[in-house]
């Protein structure tokens, strides 16, 4: 059985959201966001991060409409995926992420009544842990 940390993604058109959990404990925690500029500099990014918290396998989102039919950014979703999984030699394994941002609103909407306080960040980072725990569940 595999054993060690995993990065759980949550891939937006502005942010990826991060998330990091124990294949042993099976719980994620947000470890905040990358703004998306160029798709070699978030690579790059996510690289580094996977070296310095010794990442062993990565889980990535993909959204789908309701009725579990693909998109479009399902798919550039995938082919990140493939990139990221070379450009970092770990596994990705995809995850649905159907509603897990509005899972995160609400979640967030318990802690902060400030609009102010949520931000898209806190979020996106939000979702990945969310994302991250349904694939535990899912897995294990």
């Amino acid at each position: 059985m595999l054993k060690g940390k995993v990065l759980g993604l949550d891939y937006g058109q502005k942010r990826i959201g991060l998330a990091i959990g124990d294949l042993e404990q099976k719980i994620a925690v947000p470890k905040g966001f990358l703004i998306i500029k160029k798709h070699k500099e978030a690579l790059q990014k996510i690289k580094k991060l996977c070296l310095e918290n010794q990442i062993v396998l990565i889980v990535l989102g993909l959204p789908y409409l309701l009725d579990r039919q693909e998109t479009k950014t399902t798919q550039k979703i995938k082919q990140f995926g493939e990139v990221l999984a070379k450009k970092t030699q770990i596994k990705v394994n995809f995850m649905d992420e159907t509603l897990s941002t509005f899972e995160a609103e609400e979640s967030m909407s318990n802690f902060k009544k400030d609009k102010k306080d949520k931000t898209s960040g806190e979020r996106d980072c939000l979702s990945a842990a969310i994302i991250l725990e349904r694939w535990f569940k899912g897995k294990f």
